[in-house]
């Protein structure tokens, strides 16, 4: 919890002791061939505790997750996948794999195997600071 309660503080003087000035942007028109360059569309999950679908039925599941990403992909070329935190814990197997198996199924997410998912962005939960361990923060 200590080192949680660091974080914010840091955080909160980091964004107190900004010496930077707000500009002004140029309008952008919404027909100009530049603006269309810069549109993009947002998949966003968050507290995924398992990565296998319902034991009743199948549905559902990272593998089900991840053709809905496909099929958005072949319309939404810059998509844009987001996970908004409790990735690692509570889940069962986290107690089991420390988060491991989240991570090596979340790089998958983009179908390359392996590889770091550059349009895949994460942000902590709340959970993921249940472990009460320096280590895992």
């Amino acid at each position: 919890m200590r080192i949680a309660f660091i974080l914010c503080l840091c955080l909160v003087a980091a964004c107190a002791t900004s010496d930077r000035t707000v500009v002004d942007l140029p309008d952008i028109e919404e027909s100009s061939p530049e603006s269309a360059d810069l549109a993009f569309s947002i998949l966003s999950i968050n507290d995924v505790y398992r990565i296998d679908g319902l034991a009743s039925s199948g549905a559902g599941g990272l593998d089900r997750l991840r053709a809905i990403r496909a099929a958005v992909e072949k319309d939404h070329p810059n998509l844009l996948f987001l996970h908004g935190g409790d990735l690692l814990y509570p889940s069962f197997m986290s107690r089991l794999f420390d988060g491991t198996q989240i991570i090596d199924i979340l790089n998958m997410m983009d179908g390359d195997d392996g590889s770091f998912d550059d349009r895949m962005f994460v942000v902590f939960g709340n959970h993921e600071f249940d472990q009460n361990s320096e280590e895992d923060v």
